[in-house]
């Protein structure tokens, strides 16, 4: 299968060239292809290579900064997406689009499901809800793939947003005590396995629409610090940090674990973590 990949130097965008490339042909254009004003660029790329399917990882994904810069998280988060979604559905070709766990407000400590009511709280999510709208309106056969709190290989991108896991290991050769905020559950998510496991149910193809991509359980922040230095047995006592210390201008769900009804659930978020880090510290 030929697949057009935008997004190809952040985390998962490097994981699907990575894990896929030996079974599929990926053409990884840059961003600048990408003018919501002027689609000729996106039409000519799908001339030429003619892509069985499109994906879309590209995102606006500094949560707090889309606050004061709105317009460009709706640029990259709705106007692409949507750009994207219109020219790929005049050819036909099918659309995967990226989405993420802040389109819900954070109420529900069960989890969210896929036909859940999504009700953004900040800039970020709201942009990204609006790309979700775009996408689904103007494709008849689009996927919204919804991810949580993605980690694993870096990035290519130097400007690439640092993992949670990165951020920790840092901080950890920094002080022997690192406070982390014992709040906001949600989904520590394996990036490898996204990939896997959109290879294996989604691209056969099943009916349209949106799928939670996300490993199994939920954990707020200090819980997954917790597992990470315990499986790197570091001598790091993580504590509970006070949210008065934290000066972040958007607010964050604080239940927005997702739940995979529609295909195979993924393995349980600890034995992801567990085999990612093995596999780093090798």
């Amino acid at each position: 299968m030929t697949i057009l990949l935008f997004g190809g130097s952040g985390r998962l965008g490097t994981a699907i060239l990575r894990l896929l490339s030996s079974s599929h042909t990926i053409i990884a254009p840059g961003r600048e292809t990408l003018t919501p004003s002027d689609p000729i660029g996106l039409e000519q790329l799908l001339n030429e290579h003619k892509p069985d399917l499109i994906i879309n990882t590209i995102a606006y994904n500094q949560v707090d900064k889309a606050e004061e810069q709105p317009a460009e998280a709706f640029l990259v988060n709705a106007e692409i997406p949507r750009l994207l979604a219109t020219t790929s559905a005049a050819k036909n070709i099918p659309l995967f689009h990226f989405s993420t766990d802040y389109v819900f407000e954070g109420t529900k400590p069960e989890g969210y499901i896929e036909t859940d009511i999504p009700a953004p709280i900040n800039i970020y999510g709201t942009s990204k809800r609006k790309g979700e709208e775009e996408v689904l309106a103007n494709h008849p056969n689009a996927y919204v793939i919804r991810i949580s709190r993605l980690y694993g290989a870096p990035a290519t991108s130097a400007n690439a947003k640092r993992s949670f896991v990165e951020v920790i290991i840092d901080d950890t050769k920094k002080s022997s005590v690192v406070p982390v905020l014992d709040q906001e559950v949600s989904s520590p998510t394996y990036v490898d396995d996204v990939v896997k496991h959109m290879e294996a149910h989604l691209f056969p193809f099943p009916a349209p629409g949106i799928y939670h991509l996300a490993n199994t359980g939920g954990a707020t922040w200090n819980q997954w610090a917790q597992a990470i230095i315990t499986n790197l047995n570091l001598p790091t006592t993580i504590t509970p940090r006070d949210p008065s210390t934290l000066t972040r201008p958007a607010k964050r769900p604080q239940h927005s674990m997702l739940l995979n009804t529609k295909l195979p659930p993924l393995r349980p978020w600890q034995e992801a973590l567990a085999d990612f880090l093995k596999q780093e510290s090798k």
